[in-house]
């Protein structure tokens, strides 16, 4: 992996209930259940480039339909924030055609 500062600034979007079990910026879901791109011993707060993909991950998760009380937050990331960039030999299981046709 190798450290960046970013050479813009970028918007992302994430969906939540802030007065439910798991506020929005809380990453306790994850650690809960893992993903492709974390262990259930680090926390990550998941969100999107785009208002509209944010939103199909809560689909998804919520076979079809909104949870109540959602609110969205439009997050700002400064010029000049450091960040990990990665390639697939980083996570060879999330590029294992075999495991994610």
């Amino acid at each position: 992996m190798t450290a960046q500062r970013l050479d813009r600034v970028l918007k992302a979007y994430r969906i939540g209930d802030p007065k439910g079990a798991y506020p929005i910026f809380d990453a306790a879901g994850s650690k809960l259940a893992p993903g492709r791109c974390n262990t259930a011993a680090t926390a990550v707060t998941y969100c999107s480039e785009h208002y509209s993909t944010a939103m199909l991950e809560k689909l998804v998760h919520g076979s079809g339909a909104l949870p109540p009380h959602q609110h969205y937050v439009e997050i700002t990331i400064g010029n000049g924030t450091l960040h990990l960039v990665t390639t697939g030999l980083h996570h060879p299981v999330w590029w294992d055609r075999r495991l994610f046709p």
